[in-house]
């Protein structure tokens, strides 16, 4: 099964999810929990979202095997795990994050995605690759 969101503006902002050791939680924005799900995001911002307990991706996480998310313009910032993946979390086998343009973070304390490890993104599994784009 697969499913598309295309992003070319807006905003996703101030959402909060609770994860346990047991079930932890994944993207507080978006989250690719299916095989072969995609996200494409042009423009817009994703921002303030938080992850609490065992967690990762705080705005993006990519969770199915061969899910896509590509990256070629817009904002995310200002988002945080406790785990690692403050930004975005590429957590399955197959997964890719293409950054090829926009913004990850920011030069201010409140523009700064936040995790133990991997403040911005976290490669687990998968792959990423950067061609563009700011972080």
């Amino acid at each position: 099964m697969q499913g598309t969101f295309i992003m070319n503006g807006g905003t996703i902002c101030n959402n909060k999810v609770t994860g346990t050791d047991s079930n932890p939680a994944y993207g507080a924005a978006v989250l690719l929990n299916a095989e072969n799900a995609q996200f494409s995001m042009t423009g817009g911002s994703i921002y303030n979202n938080v992850l609490t307990g065992k967690s990762y991706g705080g705005a993006v996480s990519l969770n199915g095997t061969n899910s896509k998310f590509t990256m070629s313009g817009g904002t995310i910032y200002g988002n945080t795990a406790v785990n690692a993946g403050g930004a975005v979390g590429v957590c399955e086998s197959g997964a890719k994050f293409t950054l090829s343009g926009g913004t990850i973070g920011g030069t201010t304390l409140d523009s700064k995605n936040t995790a133990n490890n991997g403040g911005a993104i976290y490669v687990g599994k998968g792959s990423m690759e950067m061609n563009g784009g700011t972080i």
